[in-house]
């Protein structure tokens, strides 16, 4: 079947789910439609842009995990690695085990190679409950639900409690870097001019086995973000089966239930990155050049412009 079949069944198969489903079609459901609907064409003429911006908006009005594997596919096409990153995990977490086990495999093995394109910065901030900025747009609020992924380059970071700004900086992240920005309180004000936390000057004899330590860089951060996140986890149960009696639970608590299955999936997730991560590195440490040359050792999936090795699919 070609894609273009592909695509048009998909399209096919979220308009009826959409119509069949409890009540009458309209409103935001309606209007979720026809931006996925318009995203799929868009996406199969090669408008990968207007794509994304269609799949987000239809997520935007219907939240649902597989409209997040269509905006990973988009904004990879789009060279954004960092929103792709970011897509791919939330799929993953957000389906759960509604994700096909050959969807799970495809999916982990984009997230590695995209692992090694971006960055991560991590907020450490001990009020709760202030906006997190980067580059302008907003990113949630502390303390954060996932990573901030970012494509290599220099970044804008703001953390503000409401008209109050506490931090911002400005910091430039190389592929698979961990960037660690700290608030200090209410009081912490901006620094002016941009810099750099954790870049340092490399020595001279640090030019050999660049990818070596970019893959052992990546796995030692997604450990350190799994952990925390795993550790938030057993937290949150901790305190719901403190308020629930055997199996019974009061009303209202099944919302933390799916938060903190959400988070022990990105923590496996995570995990798992970093276990390819730290395995890539050793392995690089022994075929990869120790002086400067432009010979590469390739160990990650390939992945064409085409679109090869993953397609926009599922049902929204």
């Amino acid at each position: 079947m070609t894609l273009g079949r592909i695509l048009a069944a998909t399209a096919l198969a979220s308009g009826l789910a959409l119509a069949t489903s409890a009540g009458a079609v309209g409103g935001k459901k309606e209007e979720a439609r026809i931006h996925f609907e318009q995203g799929v064409v868009l996406y199969e003429e090669g408008q990968y842009e207007q794509a994304a911006i269609a799949f987000a908006r239809a997520y935007e009005l219907k939240p649902s995990f597989k409209l997040l594997y269509n905006i990973g596919q988009a904004e990879s096409e789009l060279k954004h690695y960092a929103r792709a990153l970011e897509a791919f995990t939330r799929y993953l977490a957000e389906g759960g085990k509604k994700v096909p086990k050959d969807r799970v495999g495809e999916v982990k093995s984009e997230i590695e190679r995209l692992n090694a394109l971006v960055g991560l910065i991590i907020i450490e901030c001990p009020v709760a409950g202030a906006k997190v900025l980067l580059d302008n747009e907003a990113k949630g609020e502390t303390p954060l639900a996932y990573p901030i992924f970012v494509d290599i380059g220099k970044h804008e970071v703001v953390v503000k409690q409401g008209q109050d700004e506490l931090l911002r900086e400005v910091v430039r992240v190389a592929g698979g870097q961990r960037v660690t920005l700290e608030v200090e309180g209410a009081e912490t004000t901006s620094t002016g001019a941009g810099t750099e936390p954790g870049v340092e000057e490399e020595d001279g004899d640090e030019g050999g086995r660049v990818w070596t330590w970019v893959a052992l860089g990546v796995g030692g951060a997604a450990g350190i973000a799994g952990a925390a996140i795993g550790g938030a986890a057993m937290s949150k149960r901790s305190t719901l089966e403190d308020s629930c009696q055997g199996n019974h639970c009061p009303p209202g608590k099944q919302g933390e239930a799916d938060t903190i299955e959400t988070m022990n999936l990105t923590a496996d997730v995570l995990f798992g990155v970093a276990a390819a991560g730290i395995v890539t590195g050793v392995i690089l440490f022994f075929v990869e050049p120790d002086d400067e040359s432009d010979t590469e050792v390739a160990v990650t999936p390939a992945f064409t412009g085409n679109g090869a090795g993953l397609a926009v699919g599922g049902r929204f």
